[in-house]
């Protein structure tokens, strides 16, 4: 009995040995045939498994692009930029950088200093006819005065905001009569800047030489790719409407006409620009202010389908 119990030890010790000694190359040559669950046996992987970890696939964090917007100008066709704002906000469409082209500069100086519509729209229904110069079609005579008329509507609006302060990098073109050439107002007071940016028939005389500049729609594209922006929308309010009224296109025959080529030359498919916003403002004018009202409608009617389209595309 002790034998065979001593027998059984040792043959228990060999097979538990045997279990034990490392497969040889022929071993495992063997089992590459054979498989685990339909996936054949790596036998490198085996002999020396040294293969890095599994790395999982993280979501790359996408960046939306930076949207530069442009706004014309068209006197107080203006307004209708006000309904355009409004649709970029319903849309959740930021804007990055924005350039306001003669009575255009207005609403986007404003919405520049704090990035809220509602305070665009409060302080623009808060200039009245006596802020303009007496051109309307109750007087008798047409003459520009300076553009220091606006002085009380400036100081409302404005105060002493400086420019790179608000949320929203703003900037206007002036032209310089006396050394021919465009400059970009890019610094310092809202009231100061927009004194050079703002003039322009039939409202204002030149200021200190400098005037508005409604045609620079290819130096503003240019300019806002400078400063970064990727995507570029052009508001336009002067591709459409009347421009003066018909009984008084003869007084301002010279006005009418020059604002017929600024039509001409920022109507259409513009190179460099995005998208283009383009709103008909019937029978509203230069000069209508009373219909103010309207004009903000006009403009929510021209961008909201349209905006709401460009903030599905880019996720914003």
């Amino acid at each position: 009995m002790l034998k065979l119990s001593l027998l059984l030890s040792i043959v228990f010790v060999l097979t538990t040995a045997c279990q034990m000694a490392p497969k040889t190359r022929k071993q495992i040559e063997d089992e590459k045939s054979k498989s685990v669950s339909g996936t054949p046996i790596n036998v490198d992987t085996i002999l020396d498994d040294k293969s890095p970890p599994a790395v999982e696939d993280v979501p790359v964090e996408r960046t939306p692009p930076k949207v530069g917007v442009i706004l014309s100008g068209g006197g107080m066709k203006t307004f209708a930029h006000i309904g355009v704002l409004k649709s970029f906000v319903t849309a959740k469409v930021p804007i990055h950088y924005i350039v306001g082209l003669e009575w255009g500069s207005i609403p986007a100086a404003l919405y520049s200093v704090q990035g809220q519509v509602h305070d665009v729209e409060w302080k623009m229904f808060r200039l009245r006819e006596s802020d303009l110069p007496e051109q309307g079609f109750f007087s008798s005579k047409v003459g520009r005065e300076p553009v220091s008329k606006l002085d009380n509507f400036m100081n409302m609006a404005f105060a002493q905001s400086k420019l790179n302060e608000g949320p929203v990098k703003f900037s206007c073109p002036t032209y310089s009569l006396d050394k021919e050439r465009l400059y970009w107002q890019r610094q310092g007071k809202y009231q100061d800047i927009l004194k050079r940016c703002l003039p322009y028939p039939p409202f204002f005389k030149d200021n200190g030489g400098y005037i508005a500049d409604p045609f620079a729609l290819k130096e503003s594209v240019k300019h806002l790719r400078a400063r970064g922006a990727e995507i570029i929308i052009f508001v336009n309010v002067m591709e459409y409407g009347k421009i003066v009224e018909t009984r008084a296109r003869e007084r301002y025959l010279v006005e009418q006409l020059l604002w017929n080529e600024v039509r001409r030359t920022t109507s259409g498919k513009q190179a460099g620009i995005d998208y283009t916003i383009s709103v008909q403002t019937g029978s509203k004018t230069l000069f209508d202010l009373k219909d103010k009202r309207q004009l903000v409608q006009d403009g929510l009617r021209a961008a909201k389908s349209r905006l709401m389209k460009i903030g599905d595309k880019y996720e914003f």
